[in-house]
């Protein structure tokens, strides 16, 4: 029999993927709403006893706990389509409520722009910069987007960036990163100024307006080194294992952000936002990285 107060909707935004490719309108009674919106807060809670039994840091990986959540947001899904009954309360299973942007750069650039900062622009010859579109290195196959310098001033900065568009105006977004791309140094090798791996310190940030060099530094708070800035956070180093000290071999290695290290902005009023990756270096000498893939998740809210 209905109830006669009608709950009102629930708006459940899941990350996940095609099977929230549509909106869907379902009539469950109302214990079966509340166990769909409760369950998320149980998980998060269970994550958290779970990775302090294993001793690890409460940032862990954001995508292992975004799959974890939509494999339990299925079974949910398809128990509540199995007891729905003819009750008046609707619970709206919303499309996903994030956007997703993936490159790969065997297809080209795709609008991704190449920059360096923090060096005499003077004296740009003899940091031997180079950028493009180049196959990879022995071992792999398909094409990277290869970057290469030479860090003669003990600070050099060099990225990609690209500016995103179609977001909701002047919203607040949280960002996260999946970043692949092929190292050629190992653990714990050593360097002049600092390691060749360990030393150089691959950043991710965002700014409202062009990311680029003014002056000597680039124009965006991105930190020293090491050092997260206002507009950037520290997400890994250059160094793989696998890899050697001679720089002679390529390996792969795969960057995601942790929760902590998420970036968190406000759109423009035309819905974008330019954001930027690169590698921070304090290792004097010559640093060449292929980016393979890049893929961005921004979350309202």
């Amino acid at each position: 029999m209905p109830l006669q107060n009608p709950l009102k909707e629930y708006r459940i935004g899941v990350l996940d993927n095609d099977l929230w490719g549509q909106s869907t309108t379902l009539t469950p009674k109302v214990a079966i709403a509340l166990i769909f919106r409760s369950s998320f807060t149980v998980l998060s809670q269970f994550f958290t006893f779970h990775r302090q039994q294993k001793g690890e840091p409460a940032g862990s990986s954001f995508w292992e706990e975004k799959q974890m959540k939509t494999r339990l947001s299925r079974c949910i899904v398809i128990a509540c389509l199995s007891l729905a009954t003819g009750c008046n309360h609707k619970l709206r299973l919303d499309g996903p409520k994030y956007d997703k942007f993936s490159y790969e750069f065997t297809n080209g650039l795709q609008n991704w722009l190449v920059g360096y900062s923090d060096y005499p622009v003077e004296h740009a010859e003899i940091y031997e910069l180079q950028h493009g579109i180049k196959p990879l290195p022995a071992g792999f196959t398909g094409q990277g987007l290869m970057i290469s310098g030479h860090n003669r001033s003990d600070d050099l900065f060099m990225f990609m960036k690209r500016r995103l568009t179609g977001l909701s105006p002047s919203t607040r977004y949280r960002a996260h990163l999946k970043l692949n791309f092929l190292s050629n140094i190992g653990l714990n090798c050593m360097g002049i100024g600092g390691s060749p791996g360990e030393a150089v310190f691959v950043k991710f940030g965002y700014v409202e307006q062009e990311p680029k060099q003014d002056g000597y530094y680039l124009n965006v708070p991105k930190g020293y080194q090491s050092e997260d800035g206002s507009q950037a956070k520290v997400i890994g180093n250059f160094a793989t294992p696998g890899a050697n000290c001679d720089a002679n071999l390529y390996k792969n290695k795969t960057i995601t952000t942790t929760q902590q290290q998420a970036l968190e902005f406000t759109t423009n009023t035309d819905g974008s936002i330019w954001f930027f990756i690169g590698t921070d270096s304090g290792f004097e000498g010559l640093t060449t990285i292929y980016y393979r893939s890049v893929e961005l998740i921004l979350t309202p809210g």
